[in-house]
């Protein structure tokens, strides 16, 4: 709990020193093994978290992990596999609609996949809206919306659900909001965004290693912007 309590603030270092504590205690436990996978994931080290996932899975197979798995395996450029692990969390969870969220972004960069973009995309934003609507609070819900219709070319309806969110709300959605401007031709609000409120070197990771954003990253007006992150 105590590193699940510094990884929701961000502070991955002595999240990752307090898992691998637990690890030590508790070898069997899937949970740690799963968060242990998801700060080396957020330090950029991929193939750490490949393994402490898989070991999450030997243990217990649960659709989270293999969703997780899915983003790692991502970051790391392994997007045959990224695909196959979301796959396998949706057949253990049909209904969360960010697994299909994922798996269409995945299937993008997987040649032979093409043909699950689109379904992926209208499921999940089909799942999303009822989940919207049994939780009307939850910001994220806008945040992912908004990429899912970037993906599909619906620059209005994705700038509607960035719109959705206060503006003092937004950082935590940086990279949701990075994706949906980027794909919607607004690197711009991008750029801006990011400035405003990228503040952790780790998030940079979850850009600079994303391939949706790679034009981002080499703007030289983005690099100005985060320079003083790095």
């Amino acid at each position: 709990m105590l590193g699940i309590f510094y990884y929701q603030r961000e502070r991955y270092d002595e999240a990752e020193a307090a898992l691998n504590q637990a690890k030590t205690l508790t070898p069997d436990n899937d949970l740690v093994h799963r968060n242990l996978g998801g700060v080396y994931r957020m330090h950029g080290r991929y193939q750490d978290a490949i393994r402490e996932l898989q070991q999450s899975i030997k243990i217990r197979s649960t659709a989270v992990a293999y969703a997780s798995l899915g983003g790692a395996y991502f970051y790391a450029h392994r997007f045959q596999e990224a695909v196959a692990a979301e796959e396998s969390a949706i057949d253990l969870n049909a209904n969360d609609y960010r697994y299909w969220g994922n798996l269409a972004s995945y299937a993008k960069w997987a040649p032979g996949n093409e043909g699950k973009i689109k379904p992926a995309l209208n499921r999940a934003i089909e799942l999303a809206l009822k989940t919207l609507d049994a939780q009307p609070t939850d910001l994220s819900i806008h945040a992912n919306l908004a990429e899912y219709r970037s993906r599909l070319g619906d620059s209005r309806g994705a700038l509607k659900e960035i719109e959705a969110i206060p503006a003092q709300s937004r950082s935590p959605f940086m990279t949701r909001f990075a994706i949906a401007y980027e794909l919607t031709g607004h690197r711009d609000r991008a750029i801006e965004l990011l400035r405003s409120t990228l503040k952790n070197r780790a998030s940079l990771n979850q850009i600079k290693d994303d391939p949706d954003l790679a034009g981002l990253w080499r703007d030289p007006e983005f690099q100005k912007a985060v320079g003083g992150t790095r």
